[in-house]
């Protein structure tokens, strides 16, 4: 119960000082300014390693605990992800890949999968069925479609669906604090 209450506070002060958390201007990540929406769900990307947990099979890699984000088609974050890459997340620490498709994702732990991906969608996760591989999106739709955590924007708020089948078809526990703050989606 405690952890429910530290991520919904994490949250509520998030929105209110997004730019003093990440220490830098939306213009010191990259030329091209990237919306609020994705600074916000960056910071929520990187939040929910703390509340997932993996086979611990998938966390030793080269003998050092890691995550793998990837990030599939088009790249709404820009260079957002860099900071975490170099502070790390969750007490280890974070590679980030992007690929222009999703043909070599084993390694990753999680999965952001661009909208530009919508049409090659069932093809990776049937590609990757039974991999302990989160997938995230933002895309209408998605998790009902299989994909296991979906942002969507409610009164003007983002808010995030989860999908717990196509979660747990993949091994991989989430926690009841970070249930209880999603709207959960029956496949």
């Amino acid at each position: 119960m405690l952890r429910h209450g530290l991520f919904k506070l994490f949250i509520c002060s998030l929105l209110a000082v997004w730019p003093v958390f990440l220490h830098k201007t939306p213009n010191a990540y990259s030329e091209e300014a990237v919306p609020r929406e994705y600074l916000l769900k960056t910071s929520i990307i990187l939040k929910f390693f703390e509340f997932i947990q993996w086979p611990e099979e998938k966390m030793i890699h080269n003998s050092e605990p890691q995550f793998v984000l990837c990030v599939v088609g088009s790249n709404p974050f820009g260079s957002l992800f860099d900071l975490a890459q170099k502070e790390g997340v969750f007490r280890n620490k974070l590679i980030v890949k992007i690929f222009s498709s999703g043909s070599h994702l084993d390694s990753c732990h999680m999965v952001y999968i661009g909208k530009s991906e919508d049409n090659n969608l069932e093809e990776m996760l049937h590609r990757t069925k039974g991999m302990p591989i989160l997938f995230i999106g933002d895309t209408p739709g998605f998790s009902r479609r299989g994909v296991g955590i979906n942002f969507v924007i409610l009164n003007n708020k983002i808010r995030f669906k989860i999908n717990r089948s196509a979660v747990e078809d993949r091994n991989i526990k989430i926690s009841s604090e970070l249930l209880n703050l999603a709207i959960l989606v029956d496949e």
